[in-house]
């Protein structure tokens, strides 16, 4: 093992340790379950982009655009766009997330549009 693996080692705890004391607020609640949408535009290509969400738990609480949701969702978008055509589509979903990771279920999946034009 060499001294920049240790250090890198290092520097990604203190990393971690940072973005949890500025940003941690933000996640969302551990085991919460969040329902509503998410909007995902695909270029056919695999190429994705979160267009919209709106996700709320039972008590009425929005999910929060921290750095977690952010990551959870970009992942959940790139794994449901993989096989897409080019569209714009509408997830109807569950999601929680706990030690083991995020938990997304998806309740019903929709097409907005069949087709994204090119602009420029």
């Amino acid at each position: 093992m060499s001294i920049q693996s240790v250090l890198a080692a290092s520097e990604s705890i203190a990393r971690d340790a940072v973005v949890q004391e500025t940003w941690g607020h933000l996640n969302p609640k551990h085991s919460t379950v969040f329902q509503g949408t998410i909007d995902i535009a695909c270029d056919g290509g695999g190429e994705y982009l979160v267009v919209d969400y709106r996700l709320m738990s039972e008590n009425g609480e929005f999910v929060c655009d921290g750095p977690l949701f952010y990551e959870h969702s970009n992942d959940f978008a790139c794994e449901v766009s993989a096989k897409k055509e080019k569209g714009f589509y509408r997830y109807s979903v569950e999601y929680s997330w706990d030690e083991d990771g995020p938990h997304w279920s998806i309740q019903q999946t929709s097409s907005v549009f069949n087709c994204i034009e090119q602009i420029g």
